[in-house]
Formats: C-alpha cells, structure tokens, sequence
C-alpha cells in the first residue's frame, strides 16, 4: 500500500493507527486505492467545498486561484460565515458537481 501511495511504511501505520492524518495531496492517491471516497459531502454548500478541496487535494489557496477569488473567500464559504453570491455560485457548483 505505502509503495501505491508513494509514501513510506511508516506514514501508513501512522495513518492507520490514527496518529496522523493524511496530509491533502494524498488524498486523491488513497481514494483510487481505496476505490471509493469515504468523504460524505453533505448537502450543504460549505460541507460539499470542502469535501470537493479533500478528494482532490487542493488547499484552500488553490482551490480560490481556481474559482477566481481570495484565499480569505473560500474561508469565509466554507465557515459559513458568508457564500458565494449569483454569479460565484454557478462557478462553483460547475466546478464541484455531483460529489456522490
């Protein structure tokens, strides 16, 4: 598994024995070994952000310069705090999609 993954013998124990947690961008590389993502995007906009960023391996940095927009905004999106409006909305959705 830890060669699949193209990390060490000992980041998969950790892993497994809930000393660490993988870091984003293995995600993308565990989910195709696993076959299946046990990320439950949830219906809400802010929970499917951040399972779409999870699956895929993307920060938050990365994930705004895709949208178009400030780091700061994708935080305030997926705290809730505030969401994207008309236009930002259809970006976003087209961009995440059906997560399930």
């Amino acid at each position: 598994m830890a060669a699949q993954l193209a990390v060490d013998k000992t980041t998969v124990s950790h892993w497994e024995r809930n000393l660490t947690t993988p870091a984003l961008q293995h995600w993308p590389r565990i989910l195709g070994f696993l076959g299946y993502s046990p990320v439950d995007a949830g219906e809400a906009l802010p929970d499917r952000l951040r399972a779409y960023r999870r699956v895929n391996g993307l920060t938050q940095e990365r994930f705004a310069r895709l949208v178009g927009v400030c780091e700061s905004t994708i935080r305030g999106w997926e705290s809730g705090d505030h969401l994207p409006q008309d236009d930002l909305r259809q970006v976003v959705i087209k961009i995440i999609g059906d997560l399930n």
